[in-house]
Formats: structure tokens, sequence, C-alpha cells
């Protein structure tokens, strides 16, 4: 851990080009840090994104309300999921096919431009979680 104070500035970075577009998307939320990424292979392994966003409540409440509503609208298969490794901070996963990422892209632009301090709205009729 770092003496000085530290903030979050957007950096460039080689990630699979399958993904790109997703790993962008996902990296306009203020405070979010993707740690890992593949595009995977259409038809046999699926693709992913792990990443950090703050501590249990503020991943909890972006994966489980914001990224799960958002995603439920898609026409395909996707996994969401927080993760602990080895004592390291709660970490997110996105997991989707890999045709899939110009869809869950489109998906998650909704997320990056809602209004992030709204409350909760996990369990309102109408919100589907699907995994």
């Amino acid at each position: 851990m770092s003496a000085h104070r530290q903030t979050f500035v957007k950096v460039n970075a080689e990630v699979d080009a399958g993904i790109a577009v997703v790993v962008s998307t996902l990296n306009e939320l203020d405070g979010l840090q993707t740690i890992e990424s593949c595009e995977g292979e259409r038809g046999k392994k699926p693709a992913y994104i792990y990443f950090w966003f703050g501590d249990w409540e503020n991943i909890s409440k972006l994966m489980f309300c914001e990224v799960a509503a958002s995603l439920s609208g898609i026409d395909s298969d996707f996994r969401i999921s927080v993760e602990v490794f080895n004592g390291s901070r709660p970490t997110g996963k996105i997991e989707f096919s890999a045709e899939a990422a110009g869809i869950v892209a489109s998906a998650l632009k909704k997320v990056v431009k809602s209004d992030r301090s709204s409350a909760c709205s996990c369990g309102k009729q109408g919100t589907a979680l699907r995994s």
C-alpha cells in the first residue's frame, strides 16, 4: 500500500481485440479497475472480465443490482459473480459468450450512464436475474 493518496486515471492497456469494447465501457465507471480479461473462443470458451470496484457493498450493488438488471435484457447467456482469491479485494467477474461482446457492451453502457446515486433496485418486480 502506498503512503501517498491514490487516485484513478484512465490508461492505455493491451486487451484482446474481441473484448476491448466491453473493457473500455466498464472502465468508464469512476473507480472501476479491470485486472484481467479474455475474449474467449467462439462456440468453445466464454469471454470474461475481472475487475475491482471498491468494497463489498459497492461491488455487490454494481453487480447484482445494476449489471444483472442491464444484462437480463440481452439475448445471450451470461454469468456474473463477486469472488475473493486468497484474501484479495472483492473481485467482480462478468462472463458471456465470445460472440456477445457487442451486445454486452451496449447493455453495460446503460449502467455507465445511469444515476449511480439512486437506491438499489434489486428485487423490484420486473427485474429478473439470469445467469
